[in-house]
């Protein structure tokens, strides 16, 4: 197996007042990740800001505050909302699973903890977040390219021709702001033939082969020239 420097072991932040268990679990998950103990819900919340962990292991018994409580507190936080928590108990009834669900939990486990099934969820979880933070970031790419571009350059829906984004070349040259732009459709302010786009729209889902995800995007280097690809 290949050893993995501290810095590049994903954090998890264990929140439990029982110190045996805590040290018992951080025994158990050092040689993959990097565990973060917490005794106290306030401890837990500070540690959350300061480290960003990738996923937080949660009891549900705690001094002072409960893990419902805590729970809810880190999803409705900004920073926070999208780090997994994994609810923690020796008893999870029904109604346990429904609260925990509402307050936000992405999983639970129970008490006493098989190492193998804490360890496959927590690498299934963290790896969901991975997934969702490169899709975030590949958007975030395109939307600075898209914005950055100095084409006038409108994304519409091929069915409505609904204008779905305009970047800032776009509304300066026709005069609207991004919501007005976005309220219109292509027709509103061009007239150009979009016959074709329509054409291979009908053929497409006549066939009915597999998934399909179209767009029409409009583009112009200039105000006297207009091009539709």
């Amino acid at each position: 197996m290949i050893e993995l420097d501290a810095s590049d072991k994903p954090k998890v932040l264990i929140i439990d007042d029982e110190r045996d268990q805590v040290e018992l679990l951080c025994l158990q998950l050092e040689d993959e990740y990097l565990p973060i103990p917490a005794y106290t819900g306030k401890e837990a919340i500070e540690l959350v800001k300061a480290e960003l962990p990738d996923l937080i292991l949660l009891d549900l018994m705690l001094p002072e505050s409960d893990g419902y409580e805590i729970c809810s507190i880190l999803k409705s936080d900004p920073g926070s909302r999208f780090i997994p928590i994994i609810i923690i108990s020796g008893f999870f009834e029904k109604p346990n699973k429904i609260k925990a669900t509402q307050c936000g939990a992405d999983d639970f486990i129970h008490k006493p903890i098989d190492r193998f099934e804490l360890k496959t969820r927590i690498k299934s979880l963290i790896r969901i977040k991975k997934n969702y933070e490169a899709l975030q970031e590949s958007e975030n790419r395109y939307k600075q390219l898209f914005n950055n571009s100095p084409a006038v350059t409108l994304l519409a829906d091929p069915l409505s021709y609904r204008i779905v984004d305009a970047n800032n070349p776009a509304c300066a040259y026709y005069g609207y702001t991004y919501d007005e732009m976005t309220a219109k459709k292509i027709t509103d302010i061009d007239s150009f033939s979009l016959e074709r786009n329509r054409e291979v729209s009908q053929q497409v889902f006549s066939e009915k082969k597999g998934h399909f995800y179209s767009c029409l995007l409009y583009t112009s280097d200039a105000a006297d020239e207009e091009d539709s690809v």
